[in-house]
């Protein structure tokens, strides 16, 4: 005798058995008992659930939570709270495009944490972490505070001043001022020179050139890439002398720095990518002398720049089939997250100093304050590379930089007179510290994620002391042309080294 029947399983489904009961000896059919019964159900249910257990699995994510892996960097435990938040509710049915990609991706990193692979989940998460964009701010913030102070400045103090036709050469006091935003500049004015003549009007006209090298980089931390960098830059300005104790200015730039992250992949294979960045902007400036020794100056700048990004994910990990499972062989994920987007930055300067006459030397203490903001659009990633699959491109929210630096510092120069021109050699020093610059987070999310988790980065703290030095040579000749060059290392800023060399020339009319 043969009995169906329907029974419906813990999950709310329908699900069709079939059971033989045994023929006894005497051809009786019997029925089971109601024990015997419940059994055989319990064994087809467990049979049944045997069948989705593994997808179930990878769906859910590890007993022990993605994130609590030992070991992991803040980037790699934001990374993996996002992985193990999105995964779960991603659709398993979709296998193609980007939202196939990603959920592949998810499927390997749990399953091998499943699996005890804490080591191949962390290398996985390593490489899906954005820390690089963190370079984005850091290094603008950074170029600009040097920039206030140096940009144009450093290419005007002893260069700017009157003109060498007012000049001759003998060690009278000066009867006007000559050190012209010395506050800003590592140059003062020889103070071994003095007027010679009245000075046109158009002869109050300068003109300038310079350029810019600056290299350098930073060490990695627990919370952001390290980098190398190089910028170069060029500016070009113009400024008029109104009186003897006012000069008013304008100048353009334009810098182009390249970011190489030190970020590395398995077998040691660079992968942290770059940022190439290109920068244009003005600024106004101006020196007003109220004594001839004291001086008030400033400079406003207003820049925009375009941030080309690519992010580099290269990762090998067991392979897993689509629940999760290991399999034989490695899975190596090589994906380049391309991005582009643009920044504003305006920023501004007010100093004072005092210069102090001594035995042919001029030693002028100063101080001097810099605010800068600079606010980067958010921007998506793309990748078109279906061959190495698309899935982990972000998007990244707007991020807004502040940087507020107190400075106080000292130069002392001497002015060397010779057959060709004045010779003024300086050195200075700068104390800088930051009010403002905290520790902020970048938020982002997978493009191709509906559920939009987010993953939020922490930036490190600021230094909030540390010193700038610096060393320049200026030559004033006759006929109106001057030339310098200068070089300046910041000292004290942790996991950070500087360099810059700056150089130029000035005709004045």
């Amino acid at each position: 005798m043969i009995a169906w029947h329907t029974v419906t399983s813990l999950q709310g489904r329908s699900v069709s058995g079939m059971r033989i009961c045994h023929m006894h000896r005497r051809h009786i059919y019997q029925r089971p008992d109601r024990p015997t019964r419940y059994a055989v159900l319990l064994t087809m249910l467990m049979i049944g659930l045997s069948l989705v257990g593994p997808v179930q699995a990878q769906i859910s994510g590890s007993s022990t939570p993605l994130s609590s892996i030992s070991g992991l960097t803040p980037p790699e435990r934001a990374t993996a709270l996002a992985v193990e938040t999105l995964c779960p509710q991603l659709n398993p049915n979709v296998t193609a495009g980007g939202v196939g990609d990603l959920q592949l991706r998810c499927i390997e990193i749990i399953g091998n944490a499943n699996a005890g692979n804490t080591n191949a989940a962390s290398a996985s998460l390593l490489s899906l972490a954005p820390e690089e964009i963190v370079a984005q701010g850091k290094s603008a913030v950074e170029t600009s505070n040097r920039n206030i102070g140096t940009r144009l400045a450093t290419l005007r103090g002893g260069i700017t001043n009157l003109g060498f036709r007012r000049f001759t050469l003998h060690n009278d006091e000066p009867t006007v001022p000559y050190t012209l935003v010395a506050s800003l500049a590592p140059f003062a004015a020889a103070s071994s020179v003095v007027a010679a003549s009245t000075p046109s009007n158009f002869s109050r006209l300068g003109v300038f050139a310079n350029g810019t090298f600056t290299g350098g980089g930073k060490d990695a931390t627990s919370q952001e890439a390290g980098f190398d960098f190089k910028t170069f830059g060029v500016t070009l300005g113009t400024d008029y002398r109104f009186t003897d104790n006012l000069i008013l200015g304008i100048a353009f730039n334009y810098m182009s720095t390249n970011i190489d992250f030190d970020t590395v992949s398995f077998e040691n294979t660079p992968a942290g990518g770059g940022i190439d960045t290109r920068s244009f902007g003005f600024s106004i400036y101006g020196t007003y002398y109220a004594t001839n020794q004291f001086y008030v100056d400033g400079i406003f700048s207003f820049g925009r720049t375009h941030y080309d990004i690519d992010r580099r994910i290269i990762y090998a990990v067991p392979a897993t089939d689509r629940t999760g499972a290991l399999i034989p062989g490695m899975t190596t994920v090589n994906q380049t997250a391309q991005g582009d987007t643009h920044s504003t930055q305006y920023s501004f300067s007010i100093g004072a100093g005092y210069d102090f006459n001594v035995q042919g030397f001029t030693v002028t203490p100063f101080a001097r304050l810099e605010y800068s903001r600079l606010n980067i659009n958010g921007y998506q990633e793309a990748i078109n590379d279906t061959a190495n699959g698309s899935g982990l491109a972000l998007e990244f929210d707007d991020q807004h930089v502040d940087s507020l630096l107190s400075v106080l510092g000292g130069q002392a120069s001497y002015a060397i007179s010779t057959g060709i021109g004045v010779l003024l050699p300086q050195i200075r020093i700068e104390w800088r510290h930051e009010f403002k610059n905290d520790a902020r987070t970048i938020t982002s999310d997978f493009v191709n994620d509906p559920t939009s988790t987010p993953l939020a980065l922490r930036t490190d703290s600021p230094d909030r002391n540390f010193f700038n030095l610096g060393t320049s040579l200026s030559a004033t000749f006759r006929g109106g042309v001057a030339a310098f060059v200068s070089y300046e290392t910041v000292v004290g800023l942790a996991q950070v080294t500087s360099h810059s060399v700056v150089g130029g020339i000035r005709l004045e009319f």
